[in-house]
């Protein structure tokens, strides 16, 4: 083992200008110097029948099972990842989400020429608002289809556990005093753990990805075309009204909330908003976000879409999967400049847990905080945080990025 730490500490001192060639004929050299071949190199493991870790588990990652088979792939697979951070925001979720489901097929462009979203004056703009709301309408009935597989027992368990697959249980207080105690704690969380891990198995992995994808390629686009329209001053004339009520406080030019669902689309001066928004447009203005999980469903109205085009911002949640943070859903957040400041709880930031989560930042001095699972993390999905420029600050407790 004390050989193999050596030749890693060697290749970090390799300048990162060699080619990938040059790169495999010094790990040869170096190998052959110590009487070792590649073959050597390797994690003991096996995929026979017999369940275990690195086996008959479909949460596992194909590109993860295949450089357990042959760990030097990782010097390889490490390059190939650090070139994403060049691609665009749509280029580099498409790539992540093919190491996860290497069959996922890129979708088409979409020609606003088709959809309503393409206005040049104040009369169409207006026809926003009926695209945008039946967008969120058609997301919740939507919302359980990929779960259909899974018993009323099995969605329980889900609500009280999901973040086992990630951290132990530990319901007892002062296992750690009681070396028995400490054993049945952490057999138990272990047994919890590979439950929860069976029933995710059992989610229709096809529907699950076409649907988080569909989400991402909508309001992508949507951020993309929207920034080019308010730099064409197609807000400038709209009609505002001046709202105060528990959750939303400033001018708005538009303000829906029935029948569950809440859309905002604030101006270009201070706005609050508070509670759970399905989507928020914000044109401009130093702008607090309030941002919380009412739904006590772990499973209901977790899609939630924030589009802010200006302003130093200030977003903060007390609740877990949320703020670019998703569970069985997705989450987005879009800022196009500002010194903003992000303040997040588990499961938040650009991070997921069976879901999609994005937070795509282009310019400013942001802050970054969250507790655990945050900041571009995810299991079974996929987590990203894209920051393009500015001195930033990144601060989380575990399991994070």
């Amino acid at each position: 083992m004390k050989n193999i730490y050596n030749l890693f500490l060697l290749l970090g001192l390799i300048n990162s200008s060699f080619a990938q060639d040059n790169l495999n004929s010094i790990l040869d050299f170096t190998l052959n110097y110590r009487g070792l071949t590649r073959d050597d190199i390797t994690i003991p493991i096996n995929f026979d029948k017999e369940k275990s870790p690195t086996n008959d588990s479909k949460l596992l990652l194909p590109v993860v099972r295949d450089i357990m088979k042959d760990p030097l792939r990782s010097l390889e697979f490490m390059d190939s990842l650090s070139k994403l951070a060049f691609l665009s925001s749509d280029s580099i979720t498409y790539s992540l989400v093919k190491l996860i489901y290497p069959g996922f097929e890129f979708p088409r462009k979409i020609n606003f020429y088709k959809l309503i979203f393409i206005f040049t004056s104040m009369t169409e703009a207006e026809h926003l608002y009926g695209p945008l709301l039946n967008f969120v309408k058609r997301k919740q009935s939507l919302e359980y289809l990929f779960l259909k597989s899974l018993s009323r027992e099995e969605f329980s368990f889900l609500t009280n556990n999901l973040l086992s697959i990630i951290s132990e249980t530990d319901k007892e207080n002062g296992t750690n005093s009681d070396i028995f105690k400490f054993n049945r704690a952490r057999d138990s969380s272990i047994a919890v753990s590979r439950k929860t891990l069976d029933i995710l198995s059992k989610i229709n992995t096809k529907v699950f990805i076409d649907s988080l994808i569909s989400d991402f390629h909508y309001t992508n686009a949507f951020y993309l075309d929207l920034i080019r329209k308010v730099n064409n001053s197609i807000f400038d004339n709209a009609n505002k009204e001046e709202i105060f009520n528990e959750h939303i406080q400033g001018d708005f030019i538009y303000y829906y909330n029935e029948d569950g669902i809440r859309i905002a689309i604030g101006g270009k001066g201070k706005n609050i908003y508070t509670g759970h928004f399905d989507f928020i447009i914000d044109l401009g203005g130093d702008d607090i976000y309030n941002i919380d999980k009412e739904s006590k469903d772990l499973f209901k109205n977790n899609f939630s879409c924030i589009i802010d085009v200006a302003g130093n911002d200030f977003y903060s949640t007390n609740s877990n999967y949320s703020l670019a943070g998703a569970a069985f859903s997705s989450g987005f957040i879009f800022d196009k400049e500002g010194d903003d400041t992000y303040k997040g709880k588990n499961v938040s930031l650009g991070s997921a847990i069976c879901g999609l989560g994005v937070l795509y930042d282009e310019n400013g001095n942001d802050t970054y905080q969250a507790n655990q699972f945050s900041i571009g993390s995810a299991s079974y999905g996929v987590g990203l945080l894209v920051d393009r420029n500015g001195n930033d600050v990144y601060i989380a407790n575990s399991y994070s990025q």
